[in-house]
């Protein structure tokens, strides 16, 4: 939420609206907390004993399951859009290559969010927040160089796979928002 509101008033989109949607964005993660790594504290991982296109299906249900949530308890339709836009129309990467592994010629189409690709700024903001985020914390190194690296490869994948055609950012916002990305991450995981 942090990360995007700051990027979103540099950029002097709606910066209250992006922190919104940051809250509520993963809100069908409610309906089965135990699939997510984030959740599994006592490092019992359900998807060890499940096939990756079944791992695939209850993680990308996490969609589905928030936005059945959001309209049963009425949030506004510009804070429910935030709930299948940040996911866009990507794999679930790691269960799609763990597949791969024993059919190389598996198609990915089980393996792909329905989208769609965000319609707003916002939410292509809380789109490339979260995968920022998430590939930063998941790094071993954390240092400048690093984050300033995987927020740029991030960001450059998504304009090579075109998730930004639906909405109005132009590259200088991209600029100035994976910019206030870095600023935001190098202050998380700066050594004290």
């Amino acid at each position: 939420a942090t990360m995007g509101e700051r990027a979103a008033t540099k950029i002097e989109a709606d910066a209250l609206l992006v922190r919104v949607g940051a809250y509520y964005h993963d809100i069908g993660k409610l309906t089965q907390p135990h699939m997510y790594i984030e959740n599994q504290s006592e490092g019992v991982n359900p998807h060890e004993d499940l096939d990756p296109k079944t791992s695939a299906a209850l993680i990308q249900e996490h969609v589905i399951q928030g936005v059945e949530l959001a309209r049963h308890h009425r949030l506004p339709p510009q804070v429910r859009e935030f709930i299948p836009e940040h996911h866009v129309t990507r794999l679930a990467t790691y269960f799609f290559r763990k597949a791969s592994r024993s059919n190389p010629d598996l198609e990915p189409g089980p393996f792909t969010y329905a989208g769609p690709r965000p319609q707003s700024r916002e939410t292509a903001i809380i789109m490339m927040a979260d995968s920022c985020e998430a590939v930063v914390r998941s790094s071993n190194r954390r240092d400048v160089e690093t984050i300033d690296r995987l927020v740029d490869a991030v960001i450059n994948e998504r304009l090579s796979e075109h998730q930004f055609d639906d909405c109005d950012l132009t590259l200088r916002q991209l600029h100035t928002i994976g910019d206030s990305f870095k600023v935001t991450l190098q202050g998380v995981y700066h050594p004290r």
